[in-house]
């Protein structure tokens, strides 16, 4: 086992440990007090070391954290055993996620595709929806009486907004948001 003091803490065998107070002390390493920029510079200098996060702070901190490079996000008061769970779970290259984290990032990952499924015009559901039915684009073209061109431009925005790099992609996300049927 070796120790070594890096300025983010001590580091013990592979496992860093940095106590962050109540966040002003992570600010003086990341910069504007953001949690995600001293892990991105702790990730930077140390990209051999796994990061489990230990805090009180459930809120944006948790997409900074992961964004950033967080193998882990646990709450500080959870049982110990928990915690040395997900030490042990880091170590082993799990991703150990408190259940109340695990549950806000579900809802936030549901809020995003109802967001989706509400930006999509009800023309472009239709469009969607024509597609998965096997369509060509001259086709879709000529039933709303518009380009080609403009048509494959919607398409595009369509693609934009479910995050699809294809028309089998976007169908597949269309049925699985349950926007669109099943091919017809």
């Amino acid at each position: 086992i070796f120790e070594e003091t890096h300025g983010f803490g001590t580091v013990c065998g592979g496992l860093c440990i940095r106590h962050a107070g109540d966040g002003g002390e992570g600010a003086a390493h990341g910069g504007a007090g953001s949690a995600g920029n001293g892990l991105l510079i702790f990730s930077a200098r140390f990209p051999q070391m796994h990061v489990l996060v230990i805090t009180s702070y459930v809120g944006d901190y948790v997409d900074e954290a992961i964004q950033a490079g967080a193998s882990g996000y646990l709450i500080k008061d959870s049982h110990s055993t928990l915690i040395l769970a997900g030490v042990h779970a880091v170590f082993e290259g799990q991703t150990p996620l408190a259940p109340s984290i695990t549950r806000k990032l579900i809802t936030d990952l549901n809020q995003r595709a109802d967001y989706n499924k509400l930006s999509l015009t009800d023309r472009q559901i239709e469009m969607l929806q024509l597609i998965a039915d096997g369509f060509t684009s001259k086709e879709i073209a000529e039933k709303y009486f518009i380009s080609q061109s403009t048509f494959k431009r919607e398409v595009l925005y369509i693609f934009n907004k479910l995050g699809a790099t294809s028309r089998a992609n976007a169908v597949s996300i269309g049925l699985k948001m349950k926007l669109i049927k099943s091919p017809r």
